[in-house]
């Protein structure tokens, strides 16, 4: 009788400590949004699953891994149609869940899959401004973007942009240097570590 009480004591006190403030049972989450280096910054926090097609990705001389099993950056478009492509280089399915792209300070989560050569467009809209005098995007494993750690692939065009010294930390980029800016876009098919291995359009 007494172990029977002991036990009904022990399962009240499991069902107060697991319930919330309220005492009705359940689980209080709390959403924690993203990490930046620069408090102040604005984040755009949409979710990114656009389309796909295959392509036929060869990684070439000097070509990015991406860090990522072989995802990396391959083409920017700019203007009113403009995007972003990422393409997956590597053998194998490579997951995009909990990637991000950075424009700073705007902010991109990604979603979705790609298998072995396949390459996804990412509109310009999701991600604006892609200016074609100059800037930068970087791919991130998660959101703390001035983790040298975190960021995979890298690329800066014309007078380039805000995360160039993260990218030189983890050492995908040299200092200082950029695309030529001010046409239609730039790519590098099979990606690309340094200005040299992308060409304007």
């Amino acid at each position: 009788m007494k172990r029977a009480a002991f036990l009904l004591a022990v399962l009240l006190l499991l069902g107060a400590a697991c319930g919330d403030s309220n005492g009705e049972g359940g689980t209080v989450t709390t959403a924690i949004p993203p990490t930046t280096e620069d408090a102040e910054e604005p984040t755009t926090q949409a979710t990114a699953a656009p389309t796909t097609q295959a392509t036929e990705a060869t990684e070439g001389e000097g070509a990015s891994t991406g860090g990522d099993g072989g995802l990396a950056i391959t083409a920017v478009t700019f203007g009113g149609v403009g995007s972003v492509t990422l393409t997956n280089l590597g053998s194998e399915p490579v997951s995009l869940d909990g990637m991000w792209l950075c424009n700073r300070p705007q902010y991109l989560a990604l979603s979705g899959e790609l298998a072995a050569g396949e390459s996804t467009d990412i509109p310009a809209a999701d991600l604006p401004p892609l200016n074609a005098d100059g800037g930068d995007l970087g791919l991130y494993t998660d959101a703390d973007f001035g983790n040298a750690d975190a960021i995979v692939d890298y690329v800066a065009w014309g007078g380039g942009g805000g995360r160039l010294s993260t990218a030189v930390e983890a050492g995908i980029w040299p200092d200082g240097d950029a695309v030529a800016g001010g046409g239609a876009g730039i790519s590098a098919p099979g990606g690309g570590d340094a200005a040299a291995d992308w060409a304007s359009s």
